[in-house]
């Protein structure tokens, strides 16, 4: 992405920028294992439209729908996922 476009960006939008780089990488050696370069591209665009989306909730604190869209995939947490930052055991 050039200067002038990253400058151009809302705050919003360059969080989820730099969350979906974060997610590229760590999906680099799965995608050469099990992706087509162009079944990559489309899970990029997903997953920065997803990252996006989630954002734009958890921005929205005083939008009581969003925060019910919150608490329903709050909910929707599988129980064997673990916690962020804590060892995978993968």
């Amino acid at each position: 992405m050039q200067v002038e476009k990253w400058i151009s960006l809302t705050n919003r939008q360059r969080h989820v920028v730099v969350l979906a780089m974060q997610v590229r990488n760590a999906l680099e050696t799965f995608h050469t294992q099990n992706l087509s370069d162009a079944e990559m591209h489309e899970l990029n665009m997903i997953v920065r439209q997803a990252l996006f989306d989630a954002v734009s909730l958890l921005e929205s604190e005083d939008d009581l729908e969003a925060q019910r869209q919150v608490d329903y995939l709050v909910a929707m947490i599988p129980d064997y996922w673990e916690i962020p930052g804590e060892t995978c055991g993968w």
